[in-house]
């Protein structure tokens, strides 16, 4: 049986936005992605990919850790509305 659940229908600006689950309707701004390998027998990268969003309140950065940029660009193209469900936590400051 289920025991938590998360609501989904209430979506919250972003200068409300606190710390832990949000659900967001953001505007994708631009992709950020990690640098290219310099060798094709170099390890990947193991910078992050960054999706720069924002609504009429704010902006936010979305980071991926081990993402494929092709697939990100097609969920997430710029210029395009989307919502976001997911922790929200601050960096360093940011």
């Amino acid at each position: 049986l289920p025991y938590d659940y998360i609501d989904r229908r209430t979506i919250t600006p972003l200068v409300e936005a606190k710390a832990g689950y949000n659900n967001l309707r953001v505007r994708v701004l631009q992709h950020l992605p990690a640098p290219a390998k310099k060798h094709p027998h170099q390890p990947r990268s193991k910078a992050p990919h960054r999706v720069q969003c924002e609504d009429a309140t704010g902006s936010v950065l979305l980071v991926f850790f081990k993402a494929e940029p092709k697939y990100l660009a097609s969920q997430l193209p710029e210029g395009g509305e989307v919502l976001i469900g997911g922790h929200l936590q601050r960096y360093d400051g940011m």
